[in-house]
């Protein structure tokens, strides 16, 4: 999975940066921020956007979920995301939280 000195989480944030921008109007910014827990394999992948102001954190997983979903077959998303949380925040969520 990993290649090179690339960390899963990046691998992750990547691939998630190609699923998600399609998705997501222009006028909205879009940042991934990947946070290592320890080793290569386990890392927080933090996406960062106000297309999820007012939408709740069940709205905005489901959101990055389908976008999944419709984008990787099953076993694949698996090996991807397994050890990979991924957190979604705006702007503001962000800056409060000092990421």
């Amino acid at each position: 999975m990993v290649r090179g000195d690339r960390s899963k989480g990046k691998v992750v944030a990547r691939l998630l940066r190609k699923i998600l921008r399609p998705r997501i109007p222009p006028k909205y910014g879009l940042r991934l921020r990947v946070v290592p827990r320890g080793d290569d394999e386990h890392a927080d992948v933090i996406v960062i956007t106000d297309y999820f102001r007012g939408k709740n954190y069940a709205k905005r997983w489901e959101f990055i979920d389908r976008a999944l979903d419709e984008t990787l077959p099953i076993p694949k998303r698996m090996d991807m995301t397994f050890g990979i949380v991924i957190v979604p925040f705006t702007q503001r969520e962000a800056q409060e939280r000092g990421l």
